[in-house]
């Protein structure tokens, strides 16, 4: 059994819900909410969703729920669970509460998503005993598992040395993989005078600086420019995953970047599994720019569908492409600086290569159109996902 809340959160418990499954184990997930069609999908993959008994609401934190989870959720009596999963930092202390009070056999199998030491600098209201605080929390949740799946290369890595404060830790690596129907969309080669569409995805308030929107608007101003000066359309930005009532606060932020009268930008609400699969169909380049991204789960699936992707050379999907595709990733890693030191230069850096997937886009599309099927026959992921699989002690009856 499991939970799972956000986005490279959600595709990760996705997968691992599906590999637990396909190895002849009953699923269980909790939930918050679910639509028809997610119930419809989750009985299909003979996955049981769990919705709580009380209502509840998006703003309602799932671990607040599971403090009192026969409250919310009294179904759980009539379930035996011998493996709970948790994904840090979301429901990791969940996970571990659900074991201590309901099922004290089980076995706690946790996720590891995020480098707080990493990330948090760039947030809005940060401080460094918060930092602290959170490394600090993630090491004694980790004590309290079984096993601590990091996922991705850069987690691990930083992990590994943090859990040596530890007496033990059993910590492995897990490579995520994007659900089978990214890998089933297969994007048509673009007509030479379509308007080039280009993606990112994640919400920019009280993130901004850590998702280098800022460096991007920049250069994209510039990409609008020379492709202005050529004659041609230029390319239009789509940003996914806006919350509500958050959309004037990220235009304003977006256009105090902006340089450019000609660079149109969409903003979208949070999408779903469905628009975030369309978003990509109608896309011609995928970028991650963040200035530290503990993975980069966006990249992954826009490279399982086939299209052009750029990735900052501080996320762990970069990390993941440079032991994994090594004569591929210089052309999809772009190497900037951590902060804005560097920034004029960062920008032109981002501009050189947006402009190169842009005006080749033939080379760039072949390029994607065979990582795709690269990333399919990767040794390293079916190992990690066996691992885990192996790891799971549950009696099938």
């Amino acid at each position: 059994m499991g939970h799972a809340h956000g986005s490279g959160i959600t595709s990760v418990h996705y997968l691992i819900s599906n590999l637990a499954r396909q190895a002849g184990h009953n699923v269980t997930s909790i939930v918050l909410q679910a639509s028809e069609k997610e119930q419809r999908d989750a009985q299909k993959r003979n996955i049981t969703l769990l919705l709580p008994k009380l209502r509840t609401s998006l703003q309602h934190d799932i671990h607040m729920t599971m403090l009192h989870p026969m409250t919310y959720f009294p179904l759980l009596r009539d379930i035996s669970a011998d493996v709970i999963v948790g994904h840090v930092p979301m429901t990791s202390e969940s996970a571990i509460f659900v074991r201590d009070e309901v099922f004290p056999h089980a076995q706690v199998i946790l996720f590891n998503h995020v480098i707080p030491e990493d990330t948090e600098i760039y947030k809005d209201n940060w401080t460094p005993a918060l930092i602290e605080d959170k490394e600090t929390e993630i090491r004694l949740q980790a004590e309290q598992a079984d096993i601590v799946f990091s996922v991705g290369p850069r987690v691990f890595n930083h992990f590994d040395n943090k859990f040596l404060a530890s007496t033990y830790i059993d910590h492995r690596l897990f490579l995520p993989v994007p659900a089978k129907d990214f890998f089933d969309i297969d994007p048509m080669r673009p007509e030479p005078n379509h308007v080039r569409r280009i993606l990112t995805i994640g919400r920019v308030i009280g993130v901004k600086h850590l998702k280098g929107y800022d460096v991007i608007a920049m250069a994209l101003s510039q990409v609008a420019e020379v492709f202005h000066k050529m004659n041609k359309i230029p390319p239009t930005w789509t940003i996914r995953g806006i919350p509500f009532g958050e959309h004037q606060q990220t235009k304003e932020h977006i256009f105090e970047h902006v340089m450019s009268a000609y660079l149109k930008v969409n903003l979208y609400p949070y999408g779903s599994h469905d628009q975030i699969r369309t978003d990509l169909r109608q896309s011609h380049l995928v970028i991650v720019a963040s200035r530290s991204e503990p993975f980069g789960m966006a990249g992954l699936e826009a490279l399982a569908a086939g299209i052009p992707v750029l990735v900052t050379i501080h996320s762990g999907l970069a990390q993941f492409l440079n032991e994994n595709i090594p004569d591929e990733a210089s052309q999809l890693i772009v190497n900037v600086g951590l902060n804005n030191v560097s920034l004029e230069r960062d920008v032109d850096t981002w501009t050189k290569y947006i402009l190169d997937v842009l005006i080749n886009y033939d080379v760039a599309f072949d390029r994607a159109r065979k990582l795709k099927y690269r990333l399919l026959t990767l040794k390293s992921i079916y190992n990690s996902h066996k691992d885990f699989q192996d790891s799971c002690r549950v009696n099938i009856h």
